[in-house]
């Protein structure tokens, strides 16, 4: 078993902190240049996948995006842009279950995850859009918080000008833990 310098804890938590804080101003800033539909809000049902998904039960989550690009349908008087920057927070939440171990049962607790990311969005055709992103995150479980890396990709239908659905596949890796995946079912406002 590796020991850990309290010293290095405390240098790659300032580190993480550090760039979660740059990542919430970015994010924040980008707020200010609103037009054109830049913003989406999303809400989703997320479904852990794999031995994730043995110890925990579907669960949601919410998220906020700013894109460098306009989301969904566009007037057609806008010029057509195809590719922009996005930035990407949100927080999720699964629920635990009780499973049995050696005959006896074990509790898991309840596992949420804030998450901000940056990437890249492509708009392919008038009315989908895929996005990659990935970035920092923050997971509690256990009255533990932890530092994670994360990644996503995700396709949006915009049914109209406001209104959209959307598929995603997510995958958080922890230090020192096989990396949770989780696929989700969205539902897409743009504003």
């Amino acid at each position: 078993m590796e020991i850990i310098d309290p010293s290095m804890l405390m240098h790659y938590k300032m580190k993480y902190f550090l760039i979660l804080t740059f990542c919430s101003v970015i994010f924040i800033e980008a707020g200010a240049q609103n037009n054109h539909h830049h913003w989406k809000a999303e809400a989703a049902l997320q479904f852990p996948v794999g031995l994730f998904g043995e110890t925990h039960f579907p669960g949601a989550s919410i998220a906020m995006e700013y894109g460098r690009i306009p989301f969904g349908q566009t007037d057609s008087t806008q010029p057509r842009q195809k590719t922009g920057l996005l930035l990407r927070g949100a927080l999720h939440h699964y629920l635990g279950r009780q499973v049995t171990v050696s005959n006896a049962d074990f509790k898991y607790r309840g596992y949420s995850v804030f998450e901000l990311y940056t990437g890249l969005a492509w708009n392919c055709r008038r009315n989908l859009q895929v996005a990659i992103s990935g970035g920092p995150a923050l997971s509690y479980y256990r009255s533990n918080i932890r530092f994670n890396l994360g990644a996503r990709a995700a396709a949006n239908y915009f049914l109209n000008s406001k209104w959209g659905i959307g598929s995603a596949i997510s995958v958080l890796k922890e230090n020192g833990a096989d990396p949770l995946a989780a696929l989700s079912i969205t539902g897409v406002y743009r504003f």
